[in-house]
């Protein structure tokens, strides 16, 4: 549901840590989940880790607005 995936990208503290909206393909929460520690990494970068970490891509789908999806 709409409700899962958004809560799955907030459950990581991504949005509030970096203030960008992030939002995940709702097959996320049922089949990914990602433990890590941020100090003062750029997004950018902490997303390219989870786009290499599982079958994962990302997109900027508008200002401060991230996308996750699974790779098709």
């Amino acid at each position: 549901s709409i409700r899962r995936q958004r809560q799955m990208c907030k459950e990581t503290g991504l949005e509030k840590w970096y203030g960008q909206r992030i939002e995940c393909d709702p097959q996320l929460a049922e089949y990914y989940r990602f433990t890590f520690t941020v100090h003062s990494e750029p997004l950018a970068l902490i997303l390219n880790y989870i786009s290499h970490s599982a079958p994962l891509t990302y997109k900027m789908v508008g200002n401060n607005h991230y996308l996750i999806e699974l790779k098709h």
